[in-house]
């Protein structure tokens, strides 16, 4: 775009020259001028543009409590005016992986998507309304590199309604948008916001852990199924604060399932599992604290099963049970290195479920690890253990260890390996 107007400046003295020669010159300055005024014009658009850019490329360097999830999986971020008070943020993570595993039935090689964090593509917009008011929305999709696939992991419909609803599942689903989509106001008193959203207890389980989500051997993949602990949750509002002498907080409540009965209803036709319109219901809290090289999270969960068991004979349960937790982690910057570690504890009781299902009805555990930077990467270490206090006392710890090493700023090679030991099984790399 220089070039060009470079060459229209230089073009017009001469054509002024040459009728100011045939008596004409009078009309040269007023032209000139009204030429110039409007290549002055040109210019500041053009620099009101690029100042709107570069500041929306600001705002997402920002770490918030809701975004594209921890971030670390920031990826490729494109900033798009959408006119004077708004701004679209088009933004992407294409992760692929080549691993060996072994669960228990031999060696096996896969190639994978999301070995260091989740492949996604996402948008997210805001738009001033006035008065310190924005709307913000965020829409993004899980992208599966290795099958083409979205998500992972079907979506239930509640009961007698034809709208699909899960609240009470914490998986992935198949629907294009499985990782989150919300949309709300945002003011100086924080954010509020509906729709399949992130629970604060996970997002502080990644943030207290070295590793992030993605790698083999990360506490984040491991410990959060202490207690249940939600990872997302569809038909979710949830109120987002702003900080505060450091401090912040995430309040997040859940309609659940949104079965539309009256009555324990069987989940489908001839199923022993049944369900309320009840299911999924409840509620999680999440406060953050983040000043100098430390930060630090406590979280806790209280949430209704979306079902339970009840054959016609045989034990069964006689109700839904509640998943209830709590969750104290954080870290700390030495400089050299960053120090991670968390503690969760929880339980899934009520309705029978300890002595029919009995799966980590009771449960505790604690992960630390560490990130260090090396050459122009940085190596991960992590340990985790699992008490598990259940009739089924399936104890497990979790060794981790991984390197990223940055090629350029949005591109990274990485290689991670694990070791878990459950028992009674074996141990399983």
């Amino acid at each position: 775009m220089s070039r060009s107007i470079n060459r229209s400046i230089a073009r017009r003295p001469l054509s002024l020259l040459l009728l100011a020669v045939f008596g004409t010159g009078v009309a040269a300055p007023a032209f000139a001028e009204s030429e110039i005024d409007a290549l002055k014009r040109e210019l500041a658009e053009q620099r009101q543009l690029i100042q709107q850019l570069l500041k929306n490329q600001e705002e997402q360097k920002k770490t918030e409590i809701q975004t594209g999830g921890p971030a670390r999986g920031a990826g490729l971020q494109m900033g798009v005016p959408t006119g004077p008070s708004g701004t679209l943020t088009i933004y992407g993570v294409a992760d692929v992986s080549a691993s060996t595993v072994n669960s228990g039935y031999g060696q096996k090689s896969t190639i994978g998507s999301g070995g260091m964090t989740s492949s996604r593509l996402g948008f997210k917009g805001e738009k001033e309304l006035g008065d310190d008011i924005k709307a913000v929305y965020l829409m993004e999709a899980g992208l599966l590199f290795d099958t083409g696939s979205v998500g992972t992991g079907a979506i239930t419909p509640g009961i007698n309604n034809t709208a699909v609803s899960s609240g009470g599942q914490t998986s992935n689903g198949s629907q294009i948008f499985s990782r989150q989509i919300y949309a709300g106001l945002s003011t100086r008193f924080g954010t509020v916001t509906a729709g399949r959203q992130y629970a604060g207890s996970y997002t502080s389980s990644v943030m207290s852990a070295a590793m992030g989500a993605g790698f083999f051997g990360s506490s984040a993949g491991f410990l959060p199924v202490i207690g249940g602990m939600p990872t997302r949750l569809n038909n979710s509002l949830v109120y987002a604060s702003p900080k505060v002498a450091g401090f912040s907080g995430q309040l997040t409540l859940t309609s659940g399932s949104e079965n539309n009965v009256n009555m324990v209803t069987p989940v489908a036709a001839g199923s022993t599992t049944v369900t309320t319109d009840k299911a999924g219901r409840g509620g999680d809290l999440a406060l953050y604290y983040a000043g100098g090289p430390v930060n630090a999270t406590f979280t806790a969960w209280n949430l209704d099963n979306g079902s339970y068991v009840a054959p016609a004979t045989g034990p069964q349960e006689t109700g839904l049970a509640k998943r209830r937790g709590w969750q104290v982690g954080g870290s700390y910057n030495l400089g050299f290195a960053t120090l991670y570690g968390n503690y969760v504890a929880g339980r899934i009781s009520g309705g029978n479920y300890e002595n029919v299902t009995g799966t980590l009805s009771k449960a505790e555990g604690w992960s630390v690890s560490a990130g260090i930077p090396v050459w122009r990467g940085k190596a991960f270490v992590s340990y985790s253990q699992l008490d598990d206090k259940s009739i089924k006392n399936r104890d497990a710890n979790l060794l981790g260890l991984a390197y990223a090493y940055k090629l350029q700023d949005s591109t990274t090679l990485y290689g991670t390996w694990a070791r878990s030991s459950t028992r009674p099984t074996a141990p399983t790399a």
